[in-house]
């Protein structure tokens, strides 16, 4: 958890994979029910319930309900007194038996390690020699003035969000009343903290003493109006994505041309005159210790399109060259939604190089980049070589190819047979991923050239139809949403 109940965000869900919203709408709910938020739970779930409902079978047989939610809301069940509607005929209650095996397999997963000696056991079996021995480790920690103790990121906080954790679950089975709400008031204090929330949500004994009466949602100073108002946010924006289907950039930007969305884009990025303080200037544009004025660039002469066209080999696509003649790409742009970072996503004419086929040569080129078809499907190495637009980034750096002619016609090849070979679900389920990824087969079949998205040394990131797509995208992340969750970060907290 990235802070805990925060992070959720319009502008993400509604472009989000549908697994992807129901395990994050369902993720929050767990949250909010450990803040005592319980009807606003339920009714999360009972949306989500209402669209596993909706799918066809098959999709449901590939991938149930209770794969596709947080592996502990059986103990978010066990505190509801009836299940959500809708939820019973997708899921069910464990029985005691299966919630015990349940919580001892999370007490596994995080109990902590004394030295070289065996795991302190922190189960129900637990011993008051099993108290004071990790008490004892807890103290040293705290007093050992590590500073990144409480950080939202690192091992040191991970190691004490294990620790505390694992002290509570303890002392609640003893019955150390007085030291398990000395415990969670601590915890509470650190909530944001490397894991902390995740494993405090596996301790079973807390779901009815600390999250169902509210006790944890008093102690972080929040009001239940403040929870209502957040969950049904989460509730709403859920909903609309999964009614209406994911939102992409080039169809929220279809009826704007590039100079709107270039006006966009500049208004986005200067409303962060924060993130220019420690900025390196960047070649050519003098000094930027300061905001500069504005994003743009003055435009590439024909000339100057013509000189790289001639080094390039090849003609530059209209739609980009349509761009350059309104600016010499931009200064950084800032990218969101939500951690936002200013990067060099859309270069000079002059930086555009040809990419050989060898440096190429180690990645595939797949036609659903970030997805795994159901069919075996053997995607052609990327070969022919070229035009690149970088994004520097270190190793996190992004290639942007610009592709064409035969590889993607051996791509579809591959993906043409995969199809004739698979059964009936699978074949809906590529049809599915073709109509989300390039329209309809139709639009694929006649597509002959795009711009390809791959990550320095790790998997496919985007595919574009053409450039507008890609600009499309730069200009949606730019867009500024604040975190709505009453929860807030302490001054410090990373």
């Amino acid at each position: 958890m990235a802070g805990f109940c925060r992070n959720f965000f319009a502008l993400t869900t509604l472009r989000s994979p549908t697994t992807q919203v129901i395990f994050n709408a369902a993720q929050k709910a767990v949250e909010l029910a450990m803040l005592g938020q319980i009807d606003e739970a339920s009714a999360i779930f009972a949306i989500l319930a209402q669209h596993h409902r909706s799918e066809t079978v098959e999709e449901r047989d590939n991938r149930p309900f209770n794969q596709r939610i947080p592996r502990n809301t059986p103990f978010l069940y066990e505190i509801f007194e009836t299940l959500p509607t809708g939820v019973g005929e997708v899921d069910r209650l464990n029985n005691e038996e299966e919630l015990r095996c349940l919580e001892e397999h999370f007490l596994r997963e995080i109990r902590p390690i004394f030295g070289a000696e065996a795991a302190i056991d922190i189960s129900r079996h637990a011993t008051e020699a099993d108290f004071e021995k990790l008490n004892s480790l807890v103290k040293k920690t705290l007093e050992s003035g590590d500073p990144y103790l409480n950080a939202m990121t690192g091992a040191s906080a991970l190691y004490l969000s294990r620790d505390l954790a694992g002290l509570l679950s303890i002392s609640l089975y003893l019955n150390k009343t007085a030291e398990a709400d000395d415990i969670m008031a601590r915890i509470a204090d650190r909530i944001h903290a490397n894991q902390q929330a995740k494993y405090l949500s596996c301790i079973r004994p807390a779901w009815k003493k600390y999250f169902k009466s509210g006790w944890l949602r008093d102690k972080l100073g929040l009001s239940e109006n403040e929870l209502k108002q957040y969950a049904e946010f989460i509730l709403n924006v859920t909903k609309k994505r999964l009614e209406e289907g994911p939102v992409t950039p080039s169809g929220e930007y279809k009826d704007q041309g590039f100079e709107e969305m270039l006006e966009e884009l500049n208004q986005n990025t200067l409303r962060f005159p924060e993130m220019w303080e420690d900025r390196v200037p960047e070649r050519g544009d003098g000094d930027e210790s300061t905001v500069p004025s504005t994003i743009l660039r003055e435009p590439a002469t024909a000339d100057e399109i013509a000189r790289v066209e001639s080094r390039l080999g090849c003609s530059l696509p209209d739609d980009l060259k349509n761009f350059y003649c309104l600016t010499n790409g931009t200064r950084a742009v800032i990218s969101g939604p939500h951690l936002y970072t200013l990067k060099n996503s859309l270069l000079r004419v002059q930086e555009l190089f040809w990419e050989d086929a060898s440096w190429m040569g180690g990645y595939t080129f797949d036609l659903f980049p970030g997805t795994t078809p159901p069919a075996q499907i053997k995607w052609p190495n990327i070969e022919g070589g070229g035009i690149a637009m970088y994004e520097p980034d270190g190793q996190g750096t992004k290639y942007l190819w610009y592709l064409q002619g035969e590889l993607l016609a051996k791509a579809k090849e591959v993906l043409d047979e995969a199809h004739q070979k698979a059964g009936e679900s699978d074949k809906k389920t590529l049809d599915k991923l073709v109509e989300r990824y390039h329209g309809s087969w139709e639009q694929l079949r006649d597509l002959q050239s795009c711009w390809y998205q791959q990550g320095w040394g790790s998997g496919p990131i985007a595919l574009f139809h053409n450039f507008r797509d890609f600009f499309s995208l730069v200009v949606f992340k730019s867009r500024y949403e604040e975190d709505k969750s009453p929860v807030k970060l302490r001054e410090g907290e990373l």
